[in-house]
């Protein structure tokens, strides 16, 4: 209805305009993956690994949880102690793992106002909704 319009993945003003912050961090224990799930799609997102160690403790950071099995490819990035990555990305969810340690992460979001419910599902595999096939390669 033209009374309650609602905003979709596709509106670009969603995308011009500052985020609504989201915060959060914590520790992760060794051979874990944790999914970090947004309430909103995400205009913009920074994570950092928090470790403030001499040890090595990396994390690794994708879109999916297929995405950080490296049987499937490997899709994802790694941060060393220290080390931040940020990026106008939308997305509605990070997956974080460590295979070694108990490394601290951080993250900050810009999240716009649409629902993570109506941004498509992130997967390399086909996948068909509504009689539509779609995969997004490059993400596990």
């Amino acid at each position: 209805m033209l009374n309650d319009p609602r905003s979709g993945p596709g509106n670009v003003a969603e995308y011009m305009v500052s985020g609504i912050p989201f915060v959060t961090s914590s520790t992760l224990p060794a051979s874990t993956i944790r999914e970090i799930k947004f309430p909103y799609v995400t205009r913009f997102f920074t994570v950092k690994n928090g470790t403030n160690t001499a040890l090595s403790s990396s994390i690794a950071v994708g879109f999916t949880g297929a995405g950080l099995n490296s049987v499937s490819g490997g899709h994802y990035f790694t941060l060393e102690s220290g080390e931040s990555y940020s990026g106008e990305l939308r997305c509605k969810s990070l997956f974080i793992s460590s295979s070694i340690s108990t490394p601290r992460y951080e993250i900050i979001a810009g999240l716009t106002r649409v629902k993570e419910y109506m941004f498509p599902i992130l997967t390399g595999s086909i996948t068909t909704v509504d009689g539509i096939s779609s995969s997004f390669e490059g993400v596990g």
